[in-house]
């Protein structure tokens, strides 16, 4: 979640949100705080220019654990977790893609080693960066 902006001595915030490009110029979400107090708002998201855009929010204080909080974030079922529903199961199979053939894996790699090696510093950071990044 984006940092929020908090207006001194009242409870409200905004920030900006990435967007789906085809998203309602102006519509309601949902704003939950990942870290105490752990606070949630209804809030108002005004769609700007392309696919950003800015969210603005009064903060309701709620007595909710980290838990409660994080699963109601991302929107959790506590009676079954891997519970789908038809829309969620037909987005997936829109958005499945097979597992890549060695080759097209193996060129993948070499294309991202050598973004890396444009990058980098010098060969040791370079050596770093793919060792960190599993491309060594």
């Amino acid at each position: 979640m984006p940092e929020t902006h908090d207006l001194p001595l009242i409870p409200v915030f905004v920030h900006t949100q990435r967007l789906a490009p085809k998203s309602k110029r102006l519509h309601l979400a949902p704003t939950n705080e990942l870290d105490e107090p752990f606070r949630r708002s209804n809030s108002l998201v005004v769609r700007l220019r392309g696919s950003y855009g800015l969210v603005f929010g009064l903060w309701r204080r709620t007595y909710r654990t980290e838990d409660e909080a994080l699963r109601e974030a991302l929107q959790g079922d506590l009676e079954d977790p891997y519970q789908l529903d038809d829309e969620t199961l037909e987005n997936i199979d829109l958005h499945y893609r097979p597992p890549l053939s060695e080759e097209e894996a193996e060129e993948r790699f070499a294309k991202a080693r050598n973004q890396v090696g444009r990058h980098a510093n010098d060969l040791d950071d370079e050596a770093e960066l793919l060792n960190m990044l599993g491309l060594w």
